[in-house]
């Protein structure tokens, strides 16, 4: 026992149940896996993204060529 009267072994109940609830509170609590949706959805469309300006680029990059290309051969 100590001092207030309480033995050990009921303290430590105490603390592993608010500990329990904290995890019960929180594993209730979807605000998180939200968030987590939310940026794999981002995560998602910046691939998209990326992916798509990538094949724009070397498309603009062949037109481009192209009409450097004509331009020095035909100057008139």
């Amino acid at each position: 026992m100590d001092l207030n009267g309480t033995s050990a072994g009921t303290e430590i109940r105490f603390l592993v149940e608010i500990d329990m609830q904290k995890i019960r509170s929180f594993l209730k609590n979807s605000k998180g896996a939200t968030a987590i949706e939310y940026g794999l959805i981002a995560a998602l469309i910046a691939v998209a993204a990326i992916a798509a300006m990538r094949g724009i680029g070397t498309q603009l990059n062949t037109t481009f060529s192209n009409v450097q290309t004509k331009m020095a051969n035909n100057p008139g």
